[in-house]
């Protein structure tokens, strides 16, 4: 970690600079990275109360898409997705949804990291979000009782939507 210095970035920027970080870092060896992770996924994620998500929810053909994902980033979210959709509406923090999906938890906070470049790649038609950035299919938020941790949510929506997604495949 002697090669790296604090930054003050404006909180409403704060996701896309991590996530350039994150993408500059891929790249190279990885020492050093989990402590900057973990004090990024301890960011403000949202000011929405639980149980609730301003945005749009992903369609059922969408959702089907990323349940059939090859890639790793898809398969991950697809197990978040499974735990979160099981209580909806309840945000569940990253070392919660680690365990319940059988990840560790360097596998689900990796997932968050790489989600916009794998929407971009596959998923480009999914609802954006105010500030016009592709919408997760959970949402994300920082709780006062899971301090350091991300926690995350699926709709009431998102939820009915992903069991007929999963009942298809059944």
């Amino acid at each position: 970690m002697t090669q790296w210095i604090p930054v003050l970035v404006r909180l409403e920027d704060l996701e896309k600079v991590t996530a350039l970080l994150a993408e500059l870092e891929a790249g190279r060896d990885g020492s050093g990275l989990e402590n900057v992770y973990e004090i990024a996924e301890a960011r403000p994620t949202s000011t929405d109360s639980p149980g609730t998500d301003a945005t749009e929810p992903w369609s059922v053909e969408q959702l089907a898409r990323l349940a059939s994902s090859s890639t790793a980033t898809g398969q991950r979210w697809a197990k978040a997705l499974d735990v979160c959709c099981d209580q909806p509406g309840t945000y569940l923090p990253t070392s919660k949804v680690a365990e319940l999906s059988g990840m560790s938890i360097t596998e689900w906070r990796d997932a968050p990291r790489k989600i916009s470049r794998h929407l971009k790649a596959h998923f480009a038609d999914v609802p954006r979000e105010a500030d016009g950035d592709l919408s997760w299919p959970l949402s994300a938020k920082s709780m006062p009782n899971h301090p350091g941790e991300v926690s995350w949510m699926a709709t009431t929506e998102t939820a009915s939507r992903w069991s007929e997604v999963r009942h298809a495949q059944a």
